[in-house]
Parts: structure tokens; C-alpha cells; sequence
């Protein structure tokens, strides 16, 4: 019969008679045979636990529990031999053999069964690296031939110091995976050691590779002294003093220093914990000294801190140089708005440094603090108070690190609104056509001020594209966000470049301008023309003056003069003239008519035009008078068939005049005519006519045919 466990046997046999049964005492690892003898065919195995109460087991299911005595019994006549294993054991004696007959008793064998198998440790997580302080978790699994573990202890060693304990579990079984939490506070490298005991003591040792803690938190630094503003003389010892702390440990510190802001110098490094650094203070003097110090832990972490600015002094010389100052902004009689932020500047300097200003404002002569500053930017901006004033001045107090001082005063200035009004013109549009005679046009307007303060405004009327302008409405108040008003338009002028603009005034006298687009007023009116004169009986191959008179609301760009010899059926242009000639002297055709007509059309600028024609006048062709020698004894007319004779009896001017019977005179001539007969041909029209001569002294009136 083959058992599976090995046992480290010893045993030990006591016989005393046949009415005493035979002990054997047997312990450790069984895994021996038992051999059946074929003359003993009720070979069997009996056991008892620890109360003696039987456990009958046959020899080819025999599996005894671990640690328990028993005892072995052979029953009666029975013989046989046990053998045990001896693989790698000594066992004393090495085998037992039952070969007598045994009568009515039986051998007794009382044993303990041990195990010397050792358990597993298995399924192992060790971290590869941990972050100090921070927790992470070792797992692992311990099996053993009896299903369970009664102990498994950790441990962990740093860097092969003593190993120290984690952990240490109660009754583990094989299905288990046990997880222990492990926190650890020392950077370093360690390695983790598990122990597995079972019932019987067998221990299983595990030992990890080395891993590593490691710290990723940068110490805490803030440095106390100086703080800023500090005046240390040269050769002086002062105190560089400090707060540092750190999670782990901080193992440097090194400390340095700047006169100019620019260069670090290093003072010392030190491991020293203290929190303070006797310091003699170097050359050279100084307003720009700062100190910084950089901390360092065991991973190399760190951290830095700079001090304010503080100053290293001469020690030898006091400074008694007051600084200088001079303001450069607000200038004489600025404008500045109030409600707004303004630049004030200045240059300041001093043989050190200049270390502190103050700014002061006045409106009536009494100083208020605007700022203070520990600093010379020399620009300071202003957010303007919103006060009307005319008076304002600007102080500046200047300091040194000597606390010498010096005082500048700004010029006088002014404070109030100085934004303009905006405007705008929304009607006429660009583009927009306005007939004369229309007589007026709408203006859209509006306008916006900074402080709602609109007072009035006015509108006018480029007629040039906003090189001159004319009023065309009075100043008006205002009275609303958006305006509209009707304008007259202008009667004498007409342009495609016209152009309204809005002036508005606000309560401070500030003025905001608005403009339209270009837009047209055009001339649709006509302009006017007549005769000064009619004409009525004019001599062919003579000159004539043609007057007239032409006006137009806008002006006249030309006019032209016209005759008709034929009742007006045709007119003939005789010339075109300048608008201010109205006159146009006329050389008359030679010709002969009743049915004469002069036209005049006279066009404005607008290319509107007006004619006149004249009433109905006749041409003559002229008279030729013929002088008799003879001396007539008195004056007076003779009316011959196709002549008539004028009787002259001494010289002297005369005129002559053919009327016709509605009062038209169709010839007139005057002369002067020399003593004798002047003999006037009848060269006009048939018909009834009224002949006139007159002379200073007589006139002389006869109807001729």
C-alpha cells in the first residue's frame, strides 16, 4: 500500500510478553509500504485520534491527518512487514516485520505523523519604486500540502539595515491571495522578506529585489530677514535668517545676493539647520540688494525665495544731497477731462537713489494726497475727479534712502468736459435729388454727448462741397436724441455738391460737427427775358441796338438773338452773348419788310430757357434825298406822285417821320438839310401814311398815299 506523505520516522519497540501487545512509536513523514503477507489476508490498519476513538482504514485509502497521535494496530495472528521510504531519512530500525503468530493480542503501534513538507509563496506584487509617505500594497499567496499556513510574516529592509517587521497574518489558506498595505517614510533602497510557517514549522523564505523610495515633494522656504527696505552699512554683520521645512529632510542651503538686480553672488552653502546666516555686508553701496536662497532635500528637490529690495549703505559718508524733481505733465493751461485717466510725469533723480514719491492735488490751493509710492516709475496715471476747474496744480514730494526730500509744482491747468458732441445727418442721403421748386427739404439729424448735455445746435448748407457754407437755420435748443427739420431752399443757387452740416454745443461749450452726403438741388425754374424796346421802323443797311433785360433765381448762362423778315415764319440766329451783355447792336439787312420780328432765348445754368419775341416792325431800304440848288422862298412840302419835295429856304436841321395810320412810324431820319429842294423818294409799302416834317421852328404834317 503506497501513503503519500513523508514521514521522518522514528521508532522504538517495546515487547514484553505475549499478554502485552508490542508498541511502536513512529514519527515523522510516512511514506513507506505496506506489504500484505499472503497468510495474513485481514491485514488492515486501525487508527485513533487523540480521544481513542477508532478510525478503521484500510491500507489503500489510508491518508491520517498531520499532526495527531494514533495508534497502529496489527490485528491478532496477523503477520506482515511494514517498509518505509528512506529517501533522504534515516529511520531506526528501517523496517518492521511481523512474521510471528501472534495469538489473541495484538501488536500496538502508537505514532505521530509530522510534516516536513515547506509551504509556497506564490502570486508575489512587490512595488518596483514607492513615493514616500505614500501607501502601496505587497500581495502574495502561501500554499501548503495541508491547504493552509498558520503564519506568514513581512518585512522590509533599508539600505541592509536589521530587518524591520510589516506584517504578520493569522491561518492563511491556499485559495487566499493576502494583501498587506505598506507606507514607508525614509528614502533609500529597500527589499521585502516574507516568511510562510505551517503547522509543523515548516518555514518558506522569500527575499525581493532591491526597489527604491523615492521623495517628489520640493521643500518650503521664506526667507525673514531682510525683508525690504533695510539700510545696511558696509562692513556691518547682519542676520540672513529663514523658515525652511521639508517632508524628508533638507540637506543644503545655499545663499546669494544681487547689488544690481542682474549678477548673483553667492554668500555660503550650508547643511546647517538653524535658520540664520551672520552676514558682513560687502561693498558696493547699494539701492538695488536683494538676498536669495535655494534650498535642497535628499532627491535633489528645492525650493527658492528672494527678498525685497534692500540697500547697502556707505559707512563713512552721510548722504545730505537731497534729490531733484521737475514736472514734466499736466503743462501750463492743459485741458484735461475730467472722468478720464490721465498720465502724470515727471524726471526725478539723486545722487543715490531716489526711494519714495508722493503726489499731491490742489484745486484751490489746499494739497490732497493722490499716492504714494516707494518706487520712481516717473509716470503716475491718474483717474481724473469729475469737477469742473481752472485753478488746478499737481505736487510732487521726492525721497532718498537719506530721507532728504525735495518738492516740484505743476503749472496751473484745467479741469472739466472737453469731449465734444458727436452729430450726424441721416436725411438728405448721398445721392439725394431736390427739385427748386420744391421750396424746401426735410433735415434728419442727431447727436450724442459723452454727458448727456447737449444744449443747441445749428444746421448749414454747402453749396461746394463743404468749402464755404451758409446758415440756413438759427441756432435752436435741443431737445431730444433725434431731430428732424424742414429747410427752405435756396431760390439763387443749384448744385450737385451740396452738403448739410450739424454744429451741436454742449453745456461745457464744447462743439461736435455731423455731415450729409453729397447730395443735388437742382434749377427746374425757368428764367425770365424781355425787350427794354420794341423795335418799329427801321432803315435797312443801319445798325441797331436790341436791348433787353434777362434775370433767373440761379443765373443766365447764355442768351440768343433771333430775326424773322417774313412774319415769323422763320427766324434767323444772329448771335449767341454772355449773360451780362442784355444788349446787341444789330446790322440791319438790306431788305425791305413789314412782317419783321426779333427773338430772344435766354437759357440759366440749369439749361432752362424763356423767350420773348418783339412786336411786328418794318424794314426800309433807305431814302436817298436829292438837293435842288434853287432857293425856296419859305419852308414847307410838296407831295409829287412818286416823291415828295422838302422846301428849304436857309439851312437847318430837320427830322422826318412816315407814320402809319395805328401810329407805328415806319421811316424816320434826321439830318441837317441845306438851303434848296430836298426831294424823298416814296419807297415804302402802299397804303395811307402820315409824313412829318419838323424843324426847331414849324412842323409840317400831310397824309400821303
Amino acid at each position: 500500500m503506497k501513503i503519500s506523505k513523508i514521514l521522518i520516522v522514528l521508532m522504538s519497540l517495546c515487547i514484553n510478553s505475549i499478554a502485552q501487545p508490542y508498541y511502536y512509536t513512529i514519527s515523522g513523514t510516512f511514506s513507506g509500504s505496506i506489504v500484505e503477507n499472503p497468510s495474513c489476508p485481514d491485514f488492515y490498519l486501525t487508527f485513533y485520534d487523540s480521544s481513542y476513538n477508532p478510525v478503521k482504514i484500510y491500507y489503500d485509502i489510508l491518508n491520517p491527518y498531520i499532526n495527531k497521535n494514533y495508534i497502529f494496530s496489527i490485528p491478532i495472528q496477523a503477520k506482515g512487514k511494514m517498509i518505509v521510504n528512506r529517501d533522504g531519512f534515516i529511520f531506526e530500525p528501517p523496517e518492521t516485520v511481523f512474521t510471528d503468530y501472534i495469538g489473541n493480542d495484538l501488536y500496538n503501534i502508537d505514532f505521530i505523523i509530522t510534516d516536513i513538507a515547506k509551504p509556497e509563496i506564490d502570486s508575489i506584487h512587490i512595488p518596483d519604486s514607492l513615493i514616500i509617505n505614500l501607501t502601496d500594497t505587497i500581495k502574495f499567496k502561501s500554499i501548503d500540502n495541508s491547504t493552509f499556513t498558520i503564519q506568514n510574516i513581512v518585512y522590509y529592509q533599508l539600505n541592509n539595515n536589521p530587518w524591520k517587521g510589516i506584517d504578520t497574518t493569522g491561518k492563511l489558506y491556499d485559495f487566499q491571495t493576502y494583501k498587506v498595505p505598506i507606507i514607508l517614510n525614509e528614502i533609500g533602497n529597500y527589499r521585502i522578506k516574507i516568511l510562510s510557517i505551517d503547522i509543523d514549522s515548516n518555514m518558506t523564505e522569500y527575499t525581493s529585489d532591491y526597489f527604491t523610495v523615492i521623495d517628489i515633494t520640493p521643500p518650503k522656504l521664506s526667507i525673514e530677514s531682510p525683508k525690504g527696505g533695510e539700510k545696511w552699512k558696509v562692513g556691518t554683520i547682519h542676520n540672513i535668517t529663514w523658515n525652511d521645512s521639508d517632508n524628508v529632510d533638507i540637506i543644503s542651503r545655499a545663499i546669494y545676493y544681487t547689488y544690481n538686480n542682474t549678477n548673483w553672488l553667492k554668500i555660503d552653502s550650508t547643511s546647517k539647520d538653524s535658520g540664520i546666516y551672520s552676514w558682513i555686508v560687502p561693498n558696493p553701496p547699494s539701492t538695488q540688494c536683494k538676498i536669495r536662497i535655494t534650498v535642497y532635500d535628499e532627491c535633489n528637490n528645492s525650493a527658492s525665495d528672494t527678498s525685497d529690495i534692500f540697500e547697502i549703505v556707505d559707512s563713512t559718508t552721510p548722504d545730505t544731497i537731497p534729490p531733484s524733481v521737475s514736472i514734466l505733465t499736466p503743462v501750463l493751461n492743459e485741458k484735461i477731462q475730467r472722468n478720464s485717466t490721465y498720465n502724470i510725469t515727471w524726471n526725478a533723480s539723486d545722487n543715490k537713489s531716489v526711494t519714495a514719491i508722493s503726489i499731491y492735488f490742489s484745486l484751490d490751493s489746499i494739497y490732497n494726497r493722490i499716492d504714494s509710492l516707494n518706487s520712481n516709475p516717473k509716470t503716475y496715471s491718474w483717474l481724473i475727479p469729475n469737477i469742473n476747474c481752472n485753478t488746478c496744480k499737481i505736487k510732487i514730494n521726492v525721497y532718498d534712502s537719506a530721507g532728504n526730500s525735495s518738492t516740484a509744482y505743476s503749472e496751473i491747468f484745467n479741469i472739466q468736459d472737453y469731449i465734444p458732441p458727436t452729430g450726424s445727418i441721416t436725411l438728405p442721403e448721398a445721392g439725394n435729388v431736390y427739385l427748386m421748386s420744391n421750396g424746401m427739404f426735410e433735415v434728419k439729424f442727431n447727436g450724442t454727448d459723452s454727458e448727456n448735455n447737449i444744449m443747441s445746435y445749428k444746421l448749414y448748407l454747402s453749396m461746394d462741397s463743404g468749402n464755404t457754407y451758409d446758415s440756413v437755420y438759427a441756432e435752436a435748443p435741443w431737445a431730444g436724441e433725434q431731430k428732424s427739420k424742414f429747410i427752405w431752399i435756396p431760390k439763387d443757387k443749384a448744385s450737385k455738391k451740396c452738403l448739410i452740416k450739424i454744429t451741436i454745443l454742449d453745456s461745457t461749450g464744447n462743439t461736435g460737427t455731423g455731415y450729409s452726403g453729397l447730395f443735388t438741388i437742382r434749377d427746374d425754374i425757368k428764367p425770365y427775358i424781355g425787350f427794354v424796346e420794341q423795335p418799329d421802323n427801321l432803315e435797312a443797311n443801319k445798325t441797331y441796338t436790341i436791348k433787353w433785360g434777362s434775370t433767373d433765381l440761379v443765373g443766365i448762362y447764355k442768351t440768343e438773338i433771333y430775326s424773322s423778315t417774313d412774319t415769323g415764319k422763320t427766324f434767323n440766329l444772329l448771335d449767341s452773348v454772355i449773360p451780362d451783355t442784355m444788349k446787341y447792336l444789330w446790322t440791319i439787312p438790306n431788305i425791305h419788310s413789314n412782317g419783321c420780328f426779333l427773338k430772344l432765348i435766354t437759357y440759366d445754368t440749369a439749361k432752362n430757357k424763356a423767350e420773348a419775341i418783339s412786336d411786328t416792325f418794318t424794314i426800309s431800304l433807305p431814302v436817298n434825298i436829292k438837293n435842288n440848288n434853287k432857293i425856296p422862298k419859305k419852308f414847307g412840302v410838296q407831295i409829287l406822285n412818286k416823291s415828295f419835295i422838302i422846301c428849304m429856304e436857309k439851312t437847318a436841321p430837320i427830322s422826318i417821320s412816315i407814320i402809319t395810320l395805328n401810329g407805328r412810324t415806319i421811316f424816320y431820319k434826321s439830318e441837317m438839310l441845306s438851303a434848296g429842294y430836298h426831294i424823298i423818294p416814296k419807297n415804302y409799302a402802299q397804303g395811307m401814311y402820315i409824313l412829318r416834317v419838323k424843324r426847331s421852328d414849324k412842323t409840317i404834317t400831310k397824309k400821303v398815299f
